[in-house]
């Protein structure tokens, strides 16, 4: 049986410690902002922020609008759509929405940058990616047991429906990870890996986006 997404990314923290050792040492290969193909000149270059809630999706997507801007006032969220000279940053946890009183929506792709007004939805994260060419995707994850237990507390206390709506983001994320055409496109980490290895995450994100700027200041909400 293959190894669950939690563990592949128990294993890529451990890995990560060793790595940042020896790749702290090297000199960083040269960087490809976008994909060479269909790149259309008129389209802004997207990053988009996927995790399942309560994940850390909304400090990624501050930290990369300060990377681009330094001292962005932008709190992730009114509205989750940021943007800079050609540079769009897109924050959307999974499920996007307001609370789970009634059930998400699933749709194909999603665009917090236009006029459509979305309820709670679930967006399929290989699909937006097709559809806008000259984006990437930056995707976090986070111990279950405190995602969930930070969910509960703050966007869906209805067990059932909080477990179904993460397994849904799991599977959307599983999706894009596994899509061959997406190969360099997407960059998965791990919430708790900004708190063992915070130079070597950053070092990955800054390289991945082509963005630089300092390390943002991290406090882990695993403690609660």
């Amino acid at each position: 049986m293959p190894p669950s997404l939690y563990g592949r990314v128990a294993i890529g923290v451990v890995v990560a410690l060793v790595v940042f050792f020896v790749a702290t040492h090297r000199p960083a290969p040269e960087r490809q902002l976008l994909p060479a193909a269909d790149k259309p000149r008129d389209e802004p270059r997207t990053l988009f922020v996927f995790g399942p809630e309560s994940s850390g999706t909304r400090f990624i997507a501050r930290a990369l609008a300060n990377a681009s801007l330094p001292g962005a006032v932008w709190d992730g969220e009114n509205p989750a759509c940021w943007r800079h000279g050609a540079l769009v940053v897109q924050h959307i946890s999974l499920p996007w929405g307001s609370n789970c009183s009634k059930p998400m929506d699933y749709i194909s792709r999603v665009n917090t940058c236009g006029e459509q007004k979305y309820g709670r939805i679930m967006p399929d994260i290989a699909e937006t990616l097709r559809h806008f060419h000259s984006s990437r995707a930056v995707i976090i994850t986070r111990d279950p047991g405190m995602t969930m237990r930070s969910v509960l507390r703050t966007h869906c206390s209805n067990r059932t429906r909080a477990e179904l709506e993460h397994a849904a983001a799991l599977l959307s994320i599983e999706k894009a990870l596994a899509a061959p055409d997406l190969r360099g496109r997407v960059l998965h980490l791990q919430y708790e890996a900004f708190s063992a290895v915070p130079a070597y995450v950053w070092r990955q994100l800054k390289h991945f986006t082509g963005l630089e700027g300092p390390a943002p200041e991290f406090h882990s909400g695993n403690s609660f």
